[in-house]
């Protein structure tokens, strides 16, 4: 009824509609004694019930629509006056409209907060005020509250921790954790990967995720989570396991390792940073042999391994002969499902059913577009600075020259596997450009690439486009270009443009046709519908570090490699300085990128089919963690002493923020206060937010505001958010 008024187009305004509502004051009528004049009210508690109407249909709510199964309320308002009209002594009368209510949606109408609602202030107070006191309170609400109220607190506190502070969002969690648990890995991974941590390379995550799945699978327990039939699926393919994206479910990852304690010795005890005691999962028929301990932080949905946990060669080894059958039986299962499945043949020999035109012939494009098509494509999880947001995983893989963490720059496995393919794509490019050299050959399929720079690139690249698809140009940044992006990512090479900066860029169309560009500007693979296939053929930094065998083998497939001449063409940018006078790289600093990307490892170009050592993975991992000791270092150096030692502590200290409202120097001084023998003298900010955060967390003397100047506003010389009025805080240093 009323959809049909509010579409009637009668002229007459109906309150209760959504986007009325806001302009009445509602209230609802409220008990009285038999016979006395009907009086409506803002309380909830003393709102008079109606009778059910003898049509069932009637019984439904005007707010929600739905045939409430408790009783309605009736409702009335008046037109709410805003404004001048406000002020004016305007008689006020109730609406002729009457409506039929339910408590629960009645209850927003009249002002009064919900249950989950007063929960959600409850937890900014209990967050704002921090403490081990603050952690007991979350624990305690945790542990009473339920399904609906448990979902609540995960989202407020993944709130709380999100990046509006100018960190991770996982990074305050992580803190909080390693106080408790102890040093994590930086990681989040999924619950084989984080098992495998401790036991590798004895033991793989693939060989613990084949032997628990097969193990479900013959007790017909068929796992109904969606990650483990990924799981199941990548297996069965060969392919490498999927990346569970956070936030992880935590019952997810128990199910993963219920099966897994049910197939091998292992006795996992899985912390929860909400909850005081683990939860611990062991074999039913055996004694566990190794024992792993794991932290989920339900903030963020992450699952972390605890650094240094390493289970003794010796132990692990024992386990794997132990339990050699039940690995092997887990390996033959995927294997034969993979090969009765018929989804595919093995890389050879669908490589030796590529043809390959005799020296002079051409390579036609049709040719080369059926080719890639037919071809099995890997799953690949490492290219984290192309992968669109909302693609766990992408198709892709290199050709040539890649730089292995155990052997360094060495040739690709997928050249070792497809030859007929390597030839086939080096005689496409040369027939075209034959004095252009390059060390690699990308392959994308299906995918649109974010905005990125490649950052492995040491000059220009070629790319070309295949496929039946609409869409799909490849944007490249140009001042004087007509379309323009926002910017999602930090760019390396570019910090002067920040996240959110729209930037200006040309649409290139390379379906079909080569394209020189360079790959250390800012690009993106535009949206696109239909299939798409992409080749870029580029030079790796390092090149100049070629080992001979390698070089030799590149050579010997047609690869054009470049030599000292080409050190020239680099067009690597730093985030140092540059010359004053704006010329190009000299040559020996353009030698020195190209060495110097041997030792990088980065995230865009590892060979995901190559044996990475779990050791040196490890490493990698620690050396990217940040420094721990980093606000003792700090105060040491401002000469603030240590608080136990007995140091001053009332010497003053002066603070001025630059840079975003809520970002790192607030959380630096969070770390950096606690410990320091200094009582914070003034502050100053040209944002409110930092302000009023500055004020609540940071408690200083002073607090003035930045915009009369840096200078002024560090000696507290300006307008005193704290004291209402302009004063001058007593010399700092």
């Amino acid at each position: 009824e009323i959809q049909a008024l509010v579409g009637g187009g009668g002229g007459e305004e109906v309150p209760i509609a959504k986007d009325k509502r806001a302009g009445y004051v509602w209230v609802a009528a409220s008990k009285t004694a038999a016979g006395a004049r009907k009086k409506y009210t803002w309380n909830v508690d003393i709102m008079a019930p109606l009778a059910p109407f003898k049509q069932a249909a009637d019984n439904t709510c005007d707010v929600c629509g739905a045939s409430c199964t408790e009783v309605l309320y009736e409702f009335r308002c008046y037109r709410r006056l805003r404004g001048a009209a406000a002020a004016e002594a305007v008689e006020r009368r109730l609406h002729p409209f009457v409506s039929y209510i339910s408590k629960e949606c009645g209850r927003g109408l009249l002002g009064a907060q919900s249950e989950l609602s007063r929960l959600r202030e409850h937890l900014y107070r209990v967050v704002q005020d921090g403490g081990e006191a603050a952690v007991e309170t979350l624990r305690e609400l945790w542990q009473y509250a339920n399904k609906a109220q448990q979902r609540v607190i995960k989202e407020e506190l993944r709130h709380f921790a999100r990046a509006e502070s100018g960190e991770n969002q996982r990074l305050p969690q992580l803190r909080a954790a390693e106080k408790r648990f102890g040093l994590l890995h930086a990681r989040h991974e999924d619950a084989f990967r984080a098992v495998a941590r401790s036991v590798a390379p004895v033991l793989t995550a693939r060989d613990l995720a084949a032997a628990a799945l097969r193990r479900a699978v013959e007790r017909d327990r068929v796992p109904r989570d969606d990650y483990l039939e990924q799981v199941a699926t990548c297996l069965q393919e060969l392919q490498p396991l999927p990346v569970s994206r956070p936030p992880l479910p935590k019952d997810c990852a128990e199910e993963s390792l219920r099966l897994l304690v049910k197939a091998l010795p292992f006795r996992i005890e899985l912390f929860d940073s909400l909850e005081g005691l683990p939860r611990v999962f062991e074999p039913e028929d055996e004694t566990a042999a190794i024992t792993v301990q794991l932290v989920f932080l339900p903030g963020c949905g992450q699952l972390h391994a605890l650094a240094g946990s390493k289970v003794p060669r010796e132990t692990a080894l024992a386990v794997k002969e132990h339990k050699a059958n039940t690995l092997a039986l887990g390996r033959q299962a995927f294997f034969r499902a993979f090969s009765a499945s018929g989804k595919r043949c093995s890389c050879k020999a669908e490589d030796r059913r590529i043809e390959v035109p005799e020296l002079g012939n051409r390579v036609v494009t049709e040719h080369m577009q059926t080719v890639l098509e037919n071809i099995s494509w890997p799953i690949c999880f490492s290219r984290k600075n192309v992968q669109p947001e909302d693609m766990p995983t992408i198709q892709a893989f290199p050709l040539g020259l890649v730089l292995n963490y155990c052997m360094g720059l060495c040739v690709s496995r997928t050249v070792k596997l497809w030859p007929n393919l390597t030839s086939l794509l080096t005689m496409f490019i040369a027939q075209d450009h034959p004095d252009f050299r390059y060390t690699t050959i990308q392959l994308n399929r299906d995918y649109s690439a974010k905005l990125h720079v490649d950052g492995n690139n040491h000059g220009p690249s070629y790319i070309m486009a295949f496929g039946d698809y609409t869409g799909g140009q490849l944007w490249v940044m140009d001042e004087a270009g007509p379309t323009e992006l926002e910017v999602t990512d930090a760019l390396r090479g570019w910090p002067q443009l920040r996240i959110g900066e729209r930037v200006r860029g040309r649409l290139l169309d390379i379906r079909g046709k080569w394209l020189k560009f360079d790959g250390n500007t800012p690009h993106q693979a535009m949206p696109f519908e239909g299939h798409r296939i992409s080749i870029v053929y580029f030079s790796r930094k390092g090149f100049v570090k070629i080992p001979p065998e390698v070089h030799e083998h590149l050579t010997g497939v047609g690869f054009r490699l470049p030599g000292e001449e080409n050190l020239a063409e680099s067009t690597v940018r730093s985030d140092a300085p540059q010359a004053a006078d704006g010329e190009a790289a000299t040559t020996e600093q353009a030698a020195q990128s190209a060495a110097q990307g041997a030792s990088d490892a980065e995230d865009d170009e590892v060979d995901e089919d190559e044996e990475v050592d779990a050791v040196m993975r490890e490493e990698l991992d620690s050396s990217a963690w940040r420094a721990r000791n980093w606000a003792d270092v700090f105060r040491e150096r401002l000469g603030l002493g240590d608080t136990e030692a007995g140091g001053d502590k009332d010497r003053p200290l002066g603070m001025c923020l630059f840079g975003v409202p809520t970002g790192a120097p607030i959380f630096a001084l969070q770390d950096l206060l606690p410990g320091a023998s200094c009582r914070l003298l003034s502050m100053a900010s040209v944002v409110s937010p930092a302000l009023r955060f500055c004020r609540r967390n940071c408690r200083p003397e002073h607090l003035s505001s930045g915009n009369f100047g840096p200078e002024r506003g560090i000696r507290g010389a300006a307008h005193c958010e704290i004291h209402h009025k302009s004063c001058e805080a007593p010399s700092t240093e």
